[in-house]
């Protein structure tokens, strides 16, 4: 990924919602969040910056 620092090592967590099935896990770095498919680790992630990783939030956010 164009934005990922090299002096920073992804420490992922499963997501609470995830179950015990897996389904998406998250890392974070100072200014982005990184996320992935639990069940294809190596596979493509996303990385939202600070305001996307917001507005993704608030949009995915059962009420």
């Amino acid at each position: 990924m164009a934005d990922e620092d090299p002096e920073f090592v992804l420490t992922w967590r499963k997501s609470t919602f995830s179950g015990d099935h897996g389904c998406v896990e998250i890392a974070f770095t100072p200014k982005t969040a990184h996320l992935r498919n639990t069940r294809n680790r190596a596979g493509e992630r996303l990385a939202f910056g600070a305001a996307a990783w917001t507005a993704f939030r608030q949009a995915v956010v059962r009420p």
